[in-house]
């Protein structure tokens, strides 16, 4: 609108999308050497459980495990395929996670992202 233009626009959302729309957890983590956080909203840590395998690690609880989490990852040591996903079960504070390269086995991987609806 021009400056001029006293009309404004509406740039609400209605709470509905805000609440249930939006991450209620999220971690951009490295995986391989010392896992480290990056950055993160409502995970308190990453535990590396091995080659691999590793365990977000929730601030606040969950009600229950009803929660969709969803799961990235970027350049490991030699950009070939991975497969990857969360092993369940998932607990209301804590969410596995596995990446393993097709016809090797598990591997650890460079960049890690996982956030979590509900």
């Amino acid at each position: 609108f021009p400056s001029h233009d006293k009309t404004r626009r509406s740039t609400s959302v209605p709470s509905d999308t805000v609440i249930n729309g939006s991450a209620k957890a999220w971690v951009n983590f490295r995986g391989t050497s010392t896992v480290t956080i990056r950055a993160a909203f409502n995970v308190s840590s990453v535990t590396d459980l091995g080659t691999g395998a590793y365990m977000v690690n929730l601030t606040t609880a969950f009600a229950d495990t009803n929660y969709a989490p969803v799961l990235g990852h970027g350049y490991a040591d030699d950009n070939t395929g991975y497969t990857f996903g969360v092993v369940l079960p998932n607990t209301t504070s804590q969410i596995r996670v596995n990446i393993a390269q097709d016809g090797v086995g598990e591997r650890d991987t460079s960049w890690l992202q996982v956030a979590v609806f509900r």
